[in-house]
């Protein structure tokens, strides 16, 4: 998972949702190439933190605003705002393991016809966001590479996917948040049981797919030199949305999410020839500070409300760092330049 909670924005068309699918061959993958609050109470979401992410090129300029709640949170979200402010809602998340997908009990119950979040779709109709549910994240990807490393574990976990898919009609998708693989063969495993997933669907829409990476850890270098080798078609065009986790890598002041890794972030993908529409960006609304927990910034506004008044303020009082909204600023103004979708939604999250 990107965050303990986040949002992410992108774009997305106007009349129809994200998620349609491309459809690829089940093939066998070849590595090639050369080398291997402010949301929070005036938001009505108490202590999420929040992570934007803008789309470089979504087929249309309008915004996918999606929204990772993890399980610690079902209880005490407010899902009415949730489903109301959000294209995409991603459900952390499930564990995987060679027997099969910890966790989906959970998934069920909090989708049940009668549960808060299904009443909470049910009223949105038509404008309800998409439902996914991750698979994987921090702290429970231990068990990924095993489950994934043979065809037949493939395979199984396809068919636990596509199960709970269709017993539990909320759902659209998955989020794949492997983390993370670190071996050509890991990223070759990922990316066919992407594709096996997207062959296997049977009648009404294909499932939406995201992933989820380290940005800047050589990972945008071993996915650009993924194909299928019976399809051709790219490691990235079997997902949705390629999300990099662009913070929590620190400067030299202690600072994380700084422009210059989102700028060496899109130039490496750039660089990489990967498609631009697939890409998007995180800011987290977190405070970091080394050698302590992350605090969510409704926790370092409680001890300190002038941050709510003062953009200027990047660090606390007593030493985390966050992105301020000059920082937001910046990044907006970066993304209009180097072909991002209008990142105003952003905007509208901070502002209530």
């Amino acid at each position: 998972m990107p965050s303990a909670d986040c949002w992410l924005v992108g774009a997305r068309g106007p009349e129809s949702r994200i998620g349609s699918g491309l459809v690829g061959q089940q093939g066998k993958w070849l590595k090639q190439g050369k080398s291997d609050k402010q949301v929070g109470e005036a938001n009505g979401i108490e202590s999420v933190n929040v992570l934007v992410l803008g789309c470089l090129a979504w087929p249309s300029q309008s915004f996918a605003v999606v929204g990772y709640v993890p399980d610690y949170r079902f209880g005490d979200i407010d899902w009415s705002k949730v489903v109301a402010r959000t294209s995409h809602v991603v459900l952390f998340s499930l564990t995987p393991t060679e027997q099969g997908l910890e966790g989906t009990p959970i998934i069920r119950n909090l989708l049940h016809p009668q549960s808060p979040l299904s009443q909470a779709l049910e009223r949105q109709g038509a404008e309800a966001p998409k439902v996914l549910v991750s698979i994987g994240g921090a702290g429970r990807s231990q068990g990924f590479s095993a489950a994934v490393s043979s065809k037949k574990g493939r395979k199984r976990m396809v068919k636990l996917i596509l199960d709970l898919l269709n017993e539990v009609p909320q759902l659209a998708g998955v989020d794949f948040d492997w983390q993370v693989p670190t071996t050509p063969a890991e990223w070759q495993n990922l990316g066919k049981l992407a594709q096996i997933l997207r062959t296997s669907s049977k009648g009404g829409q294909a499932p939406v797919i995201t992933m989820t990476f380290h940005a800047m850890s050589g990972a945008i270098r071993t996915i650009a030199g993924l194909r299928s080798q019976t399809s051709d078609m790219s490691f990235v065009d079997l997902f949705d949305m390629c999300h990099a986790m662009t913070y929590t890598m620190m400067d030299g002041l202690g600072r994380h999410a700084t422009d210059k890794v989102d700028r060496d972030t899109i130039q490496a993908w750039s660089k990489s020839g990967l498609p631009a529409a697939k890409l998007t960006l995180g800011i987290p609304f977190f405070g970091v500070k080394a050698g302590s927990d992350p605090r969510t910034f409704a926790e370092l506004v409680a001890k300190e409300p002038k941050l709510l008044q003062d953009p200027t303020i990047d660090v606390s009082e007593d030493g985390y760092f966050f992105a301020n909204g000059y920082s937001l600023a910046e990044k907006v103004s970066l993304a209009e330049k180097e072909g991002l979708a209008p990142w105003s939604a952003s905007i509208v999250l901070l502002q209530g």
